[in-house]
């Protein structure tokens, strides 16, 4: 990973772009080797950007909530082979294993209901008469929205308590990882506010953006369900912040996310997680053409991972420094993931958002 790149693109991001504040955290074998701050917290420039400064990160988050239902399953001597009815008879997948759910293969990414993010009782009844938008297992398609829902429905079941309450008392508090999936009102002045990003003229004839704009495609509907909490307005409020929707509603710190991925690769003493786990998190479970997310993606146990090409190369190279590397990037241009060839982490937190499907523009800059 060369620093001196990332520190020289990600300052070009404020002298030449247009970040209002971002951090970007890099960590080598258990010890943090890089961290900047820049900018500030809000465009009115009342306070800068630090490293105590929390920002929401979307998507990102489905790192650390896989992580935690592959820690719950073991604790409950299961694995991502087991299926998902032995915990969750009302599932409406049969024989659909907790590895296939949450790699995005059981045709779950949306539903039919009109429901609000926070109707939480409702959206699990509303996933178990869902019928699967394709033929389960056959085919990957990303679950944006939904993933998030049924991954919490996992853990509640296995521990009786939330995916966030499980992530802060097993995961994030033992390891004082400043990573919040359910943020308590206490630390709420160290959010920065979110500024969406501009679409530019050719994305619009992009498949993606062409068929998320399409009312009833399986994308629009994918990221539609449930309704609430989409866009960086809703994301400034903070009754948002409370629920902790695992699949994107996560609030935390560069140096947060990459000191998760070090505790993910076994770099941090004391970290929960076990050889047979991280075996789990970099397993490539499907790699293909993706039927919600318009693309080549592929996908370990609940982390993304970087596709491969028929000869086994990489398309991308967003993840890691080769196949092995697995992590997330969320809406808008935040990225965290782990290199376990290398034993580098990387992770960068923004407040001015992109557009984009995978990671923004600045990041890909910061890591050519």
């Amino acid at each position: 990973m060369r620093l001196n790149h990332i520190k020289t693109e990600f300052l070009l991001s404020f002298s030449e772009g247009n970040d209002i504040g971002a951090s970007v955290s890099v960590w080598k074998h258990g010890e943090e080797v890089m961290t900047l701050c820049e900018g500030f917290m809000s465009k009115d420039r009342n306070q800068r950007w630090s490293t105590e400064t929390l920002a929401p990160v979307f998507s990102a988050t489905k790192g650390p909530s896989a992580a935690t239902l592959i820690y719950c399953l073991e604790q409950a001597g299961l694995d991502l082979e087991s299926e998902v009815r032995r915990i969750w008879r009302e599932f409406p997948v049969s024989g659909a294993t907790f590895g296939e759910l949450i790699s995005h293969q059981c045709g779950l990414a949306g539903f039919d209901a009109h429901l609000q993010a926070e109707d939480y009782e409702g959206i699990i009844t509303a996933i178990e008469q869902q019928e699967p938008y394709w033929e389960p297992m056959t085919a990957h398609g990303y679950h944006p929205r939904l993933g998030g829902y049924m991954q919490d429905e996992c853990v509640r079941r296995l521990t009786g308590e939330t995916l966030g309450q499980i992530w802060r008392s097993a995961i994030a508090a033992p390891l004082d990882i400043d990573f919040w999936i359910g943020l308590p009102p206490s630390e709420d002045h160290r959010v920065a506010t979110l500024y969406p990003g501009k679409m530019r003229p050719e994305q619009l004839k992009d498949g993606f953006y062409a068929e998320v704009g399409k009312s009833g495609t399986v994308v629009n509907t994918a990221f539609r369900s449930p309704k609430g909490v989409q866009g960086a307005g809703e994301m400034n409020k903070p009754e948002n912040w409370r629920p902790g929707y695992p699949a994107m509603g996560g609030i935390g710190s560069a140096q947060a996310l990459a000191k998760f991925y070090q505790a993910t690769m076994g770099h941090l003493p004391d970290s929960p997680f076990t050889d047979s786990m991280r075996a789990q998190f970099n397993a490539r479970r499907v790699n293909g053409q993706d039927l919600v997310l318009c693309d080549a993606t592929s996908f370990g146990g609940g982390f993304m991972m970087d596709p491969l090409d028929e000869a086994g190369e990489k398309l991308r190279n967003l993840i890691g420094s080769d196949e092995s590397g697995y992590g997330h990037p969320g809406a808008g241009g935040s990225h965290a993931f782990a290199d376990p060839t290398t034993g580098y982490s990387f992770a960068y937190v923004m407040n001015q958002m992109e557009v984009s499907v995978l990671p923004g523009e600045k990041v890909k800059q910061m890591l050519q």
